[in-house]
């Protein structure tokens, strides 16, 4: 396998769709360009995994594949970000991601395609993001899994989701940070945009030492949840053990999930918020 080529078996467990499907949009709707391996394997480029996971997007806030066609690979392309890193994490560790030479990505990538179904389909906002902190908790062995909501007018971060070691939302010290002020990694995280990753925790400053000492942590990954260059949110996860690849691209995975999902949920309370005014405005006085 060459430096950013898939199997279509990784390709299926990465975006949830299916071979018989990706075949099908790859004839009738030109959205895919695989190379052929010198078995006659579909080989699919970072492009094609952007490209599919922009579809899975849209087809979650419920555009039609035909319309999704319509707009265009390029476009397609040019709304996507960078691959995510479970996707990077094939060329970086040789793994194939299909799973068959580690039991430990077969678990990572079967829970991310399964959240990711039941992520992408369409639930309330909070129940979406109990269910990533609860995945991580669960599927991923997170000791502390938490996700904070950006509010771009207040400047803040409100805690709404936790699972692991706490449950307690906005009954926590921590419900709602300060994003100019608050001076731990979350608000370092969002202010910068750049991802705190780190394997050893008991001489950072930034956690309390008897905390990570009594629950045994070794890890911790704090994720801004952007897209389209704006700040949605920030997804903190603490580890019992190392940080390994799997564990980095379910969670870079689940971080572009949910980036999707608040951004879709907000856009639509403002559609609403409009439609209601418009509402207003025209009605008899």
């Amino acid at each position: 396998m060459g430096r950013g080529l898939h199997k279509i078996g990784s390709i299926c467990k990465l975006t949830g769709f299916s071979p018989p499907l990706l075949r099908a949009w790859e004839s009738r709707h030109r959205l895919l360009g695989p190379k052929r391996g010198r078995g006659g394997q579909r080989l699919y480029s970072d492009d094609d995994l952007r490209v599919l996971l922009r579809v899975r997007e849209l087809l979650g806030e419920g555009r039609s594949i035909g319309e999704i066609a319509a707009a265009g690979r390029k476009t397609l392309l040019a709304e996507m970000g960078p691959v995510p890193k479970v996707a990077i994490a094939e060329s970086a560790v040789r793994w194939p991601l299909d799973g068959s030479e580690d039991p430990r990505v077969v678990r990572a990538l079967n829970a991310s395609a399964l959240a990711a179904a039941r992520i992408t389909a369409r639930l309330d906002l909070d129940q979406v993001l109990k269910l990533v902190a609860e995945t991580l908790a669960g599927d991923f062995h997170a000791a502390l899994a938490r996700i904070w909501v950006y509010d771009p007018a207040r400047n803040v971060l409100h805690l709404r989701a936790s699972a692991g070691l706490s449950r307690r939302t906005t009954g926590s010290p921590r419900a709602h940070l300060d994003v100019a002020t608050y001076p731990y990694k979350v608000g370092v995280v969002a202010r910068t945009r750049a991802p705190f990753l780190a394997n050893g925790l008991t001489d950072d400053p930034h956690f309390q030492a008897e905390w990570v000492e009594r629950e045994r942590l070794q890890s911790v990954a704090v994720l801004p949840l952007e897209r389209g260059g704006e700040l949605y949110g920030v997804l903190a996860c603490f580890l019992r053990e190392a940080l390994s690849e799997e564990i980095l691209g379910a969670l870079g995975t689940f971080a572009a999930m949910t980036a999707s999902s608040i951004a879709s949920h907000r856009a639509l309370a403002w559609e609403r918020e409009a439609e209601a005014l418009a509402s207003q405005s025209q009605s008899p006085r």
